[in-house]
């Protein structure tokens, strides 16, 4: 554990919930709630990014709070008059007690984004699409040959054009490739390429 991560769990040991939570929830209980609200709000998270919508840090913080008393609330309002000022407390209480770890997990997910992000920008930083099409039909009698359905085709012939752009411009070969960000790239730009590459194949087909 570094130095940061020991400084946050000190400071987080000496923060106190209010007693209207301490005394009515346990602590595996509440440490549950936290857990299932983290990943229910991760979700709403990933599903945001998806429609490239990303949540705030404070929005984030915001919902796994709200969350929390919603799946404690019964527990404390039962045997304790609820208004304004009560949801205000364990909101304000959850919220600084939870903070630090809410705000490491925010940003895991945020690095995670922007190393997604960089990696899918190594080829299209790279390849123009307009090249891996004019060169599809150099490779599409041997592959033809070499494949045994159209889906097969269409992936290798898109292959091995991105590979031979990479080598000619870059002089990088397949093994020096991030080999998942190729397959989702060459994936995207075969269904990209679907007309040109599907009248290839038929020209081979109808042989």
């Amino acid at each position: 554990m570094n130095l940061k991560k020991i400084i946050k769990r000190i400071l987080r040991e000496d923060k106190q919930l209010i007693p209207m939570i301490r005394r009515r929830i346990s602590n595996y209980d509440l440490e549950t709630q936290f857990l299932e609200s983290l990943i229910s709000t991760r979700d709403m998270f990933e599903y945001n990014k998806r429609r490239d919508e990303t949540m705030t840090r404070s929005r984030f913080t915001n919902v796994v709070v709200s969350k929390m008393i919603d799946g404690i609330h019964y527990e404390l309002h039962s045997t304790t008059p609820e208004d304004s000022q009560w949801y205000d407390n364990v909101y304000d209480s959850l919220k600084d007690y939870y903070k630090d770890r809410i705000d490491e997990y925010y940003d895991n997910l945020i690095e995670k984004i922007l190393s997604e992000e960089s990696k899918s920008k190594f080829f299209k930083r790279r390849i123009d699409i307009d090249d891996v099409e004019y060169i599809l039909s150099v490779n599409a009698d041997q592959v033809y040959h070499e494949t045994e359905s159209y889906e097969h085709f269409k992936f290798e012939l898109t292959l091995r054009a991105v590979e031979a752009l990479m080598w000619n411009d870059y002089e990088l070969g397949w093994e020096d490739l991030p080999e998942q960000e190729e397959i989702e790239f060459v994936t995207e730009v075969s269904d990209i390429l679907e007309d040109k590459i599907k009248k290839l194949y038929n020209t081979y087909n109808k042989r």
